[in-house]
Formats: structure tokens, sequence, C-alpha cells
């Protein structure tokens, strides 16, 4: 709730304080490569590096304008984040207590986030912007789909997943004064996750699947004039 609140009072700040000519709206598309290593529920079993090109979300980003370089945005996103691993499904949790054992090879990750970011023009001529931001966000999930055989459906999480820090190249070119066509490009250096009840592996009761991703957000900048 605090996250929420805060990203909340800096969108607030960043519509009460605006100025002419400073304040934009961002409206990102976010198509989104995942990294996360497979069969995670197999601890005596080698790892291969998965590379998925199947999450996709949206963003909605207010922005500011401090100086002509320096600005900050806040706002909130969604992501569908799929994983298509091998991991063992706990149907205990579901009272079933028979020990046949369940495999989920899909997982998708449906996530609320709030992200906080500064950024720094590096380039600004005959139309076109380059910018370098740095981004903390915070990752809400609100629920899961498991693809067990008997057990796959949707199941309701609600609560914070964890924190990711990125660092993003963003390139804008404006079409007239007002709207700019806007590519921002990525990493995730730093991705908590917390551990998933529904899923174990070999040697542990509760797992959780540890990711990066590179983020592509394609969109418009709109500048309040």
């Amino acid at each position: 709730m605090r996250i929420i609140l805060l990203s909340l009072l800096l969108f607030i700040c960043i519509i009460t304080s605006a100025q002419k000519n400073k304040l934009s709206i961002n409206v990102f598309y976010r198509p989104e490569i995942t990294n996360y290593k497979d069969s995670i529920s197999f601890r005596w079993k080698e790892k291969t590096l998965r590379h998925g090109l199947s999450s996709f979300g949206f963003r909605i980003l207010p922005e500011y304008r401090f100086t002509s370089r320096f600005l900050v945005r806040s706002g909130v996103g969604y992501i569908n984040r799929v994983f298509k691993d091998n991991a063992f499904f706990n149907q205990d949790l579901l009272g079933d207590s028979t020990r046949f054992l369940f495999n989920s090879r899909k997982i998708e990750y449906r996530i609320i986030e709030f992200p906080i970011a500064a950024g720094y023009s590096i380039y600004s001529r005959n139309n076109i912007e380059a910018k370098i931001i740095c981004e903390l966000s915070f990752n809400y999930l609100l629920n899961a789909y498991y693809h067990p055989v008997t057990y796959a459906g949707q199941y309701k999480k609600q609560y914070w997943l964890g924190k990711s820090f990125s660092g993003l190249l963003s390139c804008n070119y404006s079409l007239n004064t007002n709207l700019k066509l806007s590519v921002e490009a990525g990493y995730s250096f730093m991705n908590e996750t917390k551990k998933d009840i529904f899923l174990f592996s070999q040697d542990e009761p509760v797992i959780g699947i540890e990711h990066r991703y590179f983020p592509v957000l394609v969109g418009l900048n709109y500048t309040f004039r």
C-alpha cells in the first residue's frame, strides 16, 4: 500500500507542478524478452537458459521535465509474463494428498508495475532525441496461470512480488509540436521474485522463478502546451 501511495504522490506532484511545455504523458505497448532457466524443479539436471519472446503488456507514464535534459516519470503498467518452464506443481494445497507428481510446463504471471524513473537527454537534434533512463519498479502479482494437465487454471495471488531495477535507452522522433514517436529498450539488472507456494523442487518445498528481462517499449509521447 505504501508503494502505491508513493507512486500516486509522485504522479500528483508531476501533475500539480507542471508548467507549460514541461509535462507530457507516455503510452507504451510493451513486449518483452524474458530470460530464465528451464527445469527449475530438477536440481541435478543441467539448466538451459531460455529466451522467451512471449510476454506482453502496456504502460502509462506521466513525465515531467525539470530542464531540457533532466526528467522524472512515474505511472502504472501491466505485464503478462510467460515462462515455458518445467516445474513441480503442489496439488496438496488443493486438497489432493495423492503422491502423483504433476508438472506445470507453462506458467503465466499477471503483474501490475509501479515504476519510478529518472532520465537524462544525451542527444537532441533534427526532431530526434536520445535519453538514458534509470528505473525502479515495484511489482504486484495479481494472479498466476499454471498449466499442469489436471489442475490447469488461474490462481489468485495478490501480493508484492518484489522490486526490479532497469536501465533503458530511449529514442524519440517528433511528429509535430505536441506528439512524438517513442521507442525504448533496456535490461533489468536486478529483479526480485518471491517464492511461489505452488512450486517445489527435488530438494526445496517452495521455490521461485528467478528471471531477468529485456523490455521493449513502443508508443507515443504527448506534450501538454
